[in-house]
C-alpha cells in the first residue's frame, strides 16, 4: 500500500450495463471507499440465468460465477492478511501517469469510454493483472493468486491500481491528444 497526495492518475469511465452512474463532473471531488463499486454491485445483485440449449449463455454464466468467486476470495485474503489495502469491492481502478500503461488499458477496454485525469489523495495498491486470470481451479489456488496480487508480486502483465480516498476530476482527456502527444 502506498499513500498518495496530489498525485495524477487516470480512470477510464465506461457507460456499461453494470455502471448506473453518470460521468463525473470537471472540478468535482469524489470520495471513494465508502460503498461497493458498480462492478462488485453487479456481481452481488445480478442473477445469471442460462438457457440449457444455448452454449453461449452457459459460457456467460460460468464466466459470471468465476468472476464472482475470484472477487470473493480476493476480498477474503485482503481482509485477513492485508486489511489496510484498498478494497477491490469499494475501490476505484486507476491508471498511472504513464503513456504505455494507459495505452494498454485503453486497448483492454476496446478503445472506448472517457479518459478522466484525476488528482488523488488517499491510498493505492498496485497488483499485477496476471493474478486475476479466471480459472476453474480449486479455491486454494485462487487464494495463492490473491496472496501474490496483494503482496505486489511482479508478473507478466501491467499492474492495475486500486484506489480509495478523494479523487478530484482535473481534466476530461481527448484520447487522440494523449496518445499522439504523450501524457
Amino acid at each position: 500500500m502506498e499513500i498518495v497526495e496530489d498525485r495524477v492518475f487516470y480512470h477510464i469511465y465506461r457507460k456499461v450495463s453494470w455502471n448506473p452512474y453518470s460521468m463525473w463532473e470537471l472540478g468535482h471531488t469524489y470520495f471513494i471507499g465508502k460503498e461497493r463499486n458498480p462492478f462488485i454491485k453487479y456481481y452481488d445483485l445480478t442473477d445469471c440465468v442460462y438457457n440449457q440449449n444455448d452454449n453461449q449463455s452457459l459460457i456467460s454464466a460460468i464466466r459470471h460465477y468465476q468472476i464472482y468467486v475470484r472477487e470473493q476470495i480476493f476480498e477474503e485474503v485482503r481482509k485477513e492478511f492485508f486489511p489496510n489495502m484498498p478494497s477491490r469491492f469499494k475501490g476505484l481502478w486507476v491508471i498511472e501517469e504513464d503513456i504505455k500503461t494507459l495505452n494498454y488499458w485503453w486497448k483492454v477496454f476496446g478503445e472506448s469510454g472517457t479518459i478522466i485525469k484525476l488528482i488523488l489523495n488517499g491510498k493505492i495498491h498496485r497488483g499485477n493483472e496476471q493474478y486475476l486470470q479466471l480459472t476453474g481451479r480449486e479455491a486454494d489456488f485462487i487464494r495463492q493468486q490473491a496472496f501474490k496480487y496483494w503482496s505486489g508480486s511482479k508478473g507478466l502483465n501491467p499492474n492495475e491500481v486500486v484506489f480509495e480516498g478523494f479523487a478530484k476530476v482535473y481534466e476530461i482527456v481527448n484520447p487522440q491528444k494523449i496518445f499522439k502527444g504523450g501524457v
